[in-house]
């Protein structure tokens, strides 16, 4: 993985788009980064700021991103893992997500 998943300081692999409206190969802000990988189920750490930043969204979808039973976009090259989150724990100054990949696209 190259490790980047959404927000500042960030380096990994999943993603959530701030860019409402705008075609899907915009590039997207990062929120967080992949900490475990464990089979189907893994974990992410999630920057509490880059939440904050999109909860004023117009977009629900993004407006959501990050909250238990939402879904994130990692990436791995140029193929995007789907994954639904399953929980959240504060863990330091960010959050821990445990998540579970749903499927996989093509960019």
């Amino acid at each position: 993985m190259d490790g980047q998943f959404g927000a500042r300081g960030f380096e990994g692999a999943a993603s959530v788009s701030t860019n409402e409206g705008l075609p899907s190969r915009t590039p997207v802000e990062p929120i967080g980064a992949v900490l475990e990988i464990a089979g189907s189920s893994s974990q992410v750490l999630i920057d509490p700021e880059a939440l904050n930043a999109l909860a004023g969204n117009a977009d629900p979808t993004v407006a959501n991103a990050g909250q238990v039973g939402s879904q994130v976009k990692v990436r791995v090259g140029a193929t995007w893992l789907i994954a639904n989150v399953r929980s959240l724990k504060l863990q330091g100054d960010h959050i821990a997500a445990y998540i579970d990949f749903l499927g996989e696209g093509d960019e």
